[in-house]
């Protein structure tokens, strides 16, 4: 009887996995096909070059990104060499070249930010952050007065990052002096002109804590308001 009860809890075991295997749940973490890689053409060039410059939707492995920014690459070159004139374009190029010729890169913003364009201004910001003020050996490629000059000038042109980077500048002090009545006024402008895919509430709450330490009762009392009310609908940082 005992081999018997066994038996049968083994058969109802493999039973309750077999259908387990077949369920819909089995087939739920399968990973979706890629989408086929575009084929760059005159026409689509442009268009490729600026898409390329945002993050995948789903997961990519190592080899299918190198593919996409080998892509990147050639769109840009290609649509560039077709309208020359074009700074965004010029911009785009310069940032797909290798650190190895990072002179050509550089010299290819200053010309685009010359012509007012915003990405070069902050693009020469960023290279000065993240390759030349690490090796005090070196002379920066970008100084650091050029660097925060043109991190503030890509904010009064209107890039929207450039204007949330700008605000923790002024508020920490770095390559950017320290200046709390600056860093208040470009919250304000970056509350009004939130970068893609951030979170306007952050902001707000960026916003309201500069504001509550202003020396003004009013400033004060606006920043409290909005931190109280961000704090309500809880807004992560407010509280």
């Amino acid at each position: 009887m005992r081999a018997i009860v066994v038996a049968a809890g083994l058969s109802a075991a493999l039973v309750v996995a077999e259908l387990w295997l077949w369920s819909p749940w089995s087939t739920a973490a399968e990973p979706k096909p890629q989408e086929p890689e575009p084929t760059l053409t005159a026409e689509n060039a442009a268009e490729l070059c600026q898409k390329l410059f945002e993050d995948p939707k789903q997961y990519i492995g190592q080899e299918a990104l190198r593919r996409r920014w080998d892509l990147r690459a050639a769109s840009c070159r290609k649509a560039f060499d077709a309208d020359p004139a074009n700074t965004e374009l010029k911009v785009a190029v310069a940032r797909n070249l290798p650190y190895a010729r990072k002179d050509e890169a550089i010299a290819m913003l200053r010309e685009a930010a010359a012509q007012g364009n915003a990405e070069a201004h902050f693009q020469l910001y960023e290279h000065h952050k993240s390759w030349d003020r690490g090796d005090l050996d070196k002379v920066p490629l970008v100084t650091r007065t050029e660097a925060a000059e043109a991190l503030r000038k890509a904010a009064e042109l209107g890039h929207p990052f450039a204007m949330q980077t700008l605000v923790r500048r002024l508020e920490d002090g770095d390559i950017v002096k320290r200046d709390p009545v600056a860093a208040r006024y470009w919250a304000e402008r970056a509350v009004a002109n939130p970068a893609r895919d951030t979170s306007k509430a952050g902001l707000l709450v960026t916003l309201g804590r500069l504001l509550a330490a202003s020396d003004k009762p009013e400033e004060r009392a606006r920043g409290l308001e909005i931190l109280e009310g961000m704090s309500k609908a809880e807004v992560f940082g407010a509280r």
